[in-house]
């Protein structure tokens, strides 16, 4: 199984530290582990962060770039379910 998680970035704060430490709980020999953030500053939550956790830094130039990713991967699943 993979888990994917999306958050703006990994400043201090509520929601940053939770999904750092729903990622770092998950059983790594069970799910593959990804964090997605749209800001690749380092901060201090970065250094929490497992090193089995995958880490990618998506880039956008506007928001509105985010809803174009999901609704084409909506359109890729239609496509390969048929």
């Amino acid at each position: 199984m993979k888990v994917v998680q999306v958050i703006g970035s990994l400043q201090i704060g509520g929601a940053e530290n939770q999904v750092v430490h729903l990622l770092n709980g998950l059983d790594s020999a069970k799910i593959e582990k990804f964090l997605v953030c749209f800001s690749d500053q380092d901060t201090a939550n970065s250094r929490f962060v497992s090193p089995e956790v995958r880490r990618f830094t998506v880039r956008l130039e506007r928001w509105g770039q985010l809803s174009c990713i999901f609704r084409s991967e909506e359109h890729t699943s239609e496509l390969q379910s048929h």
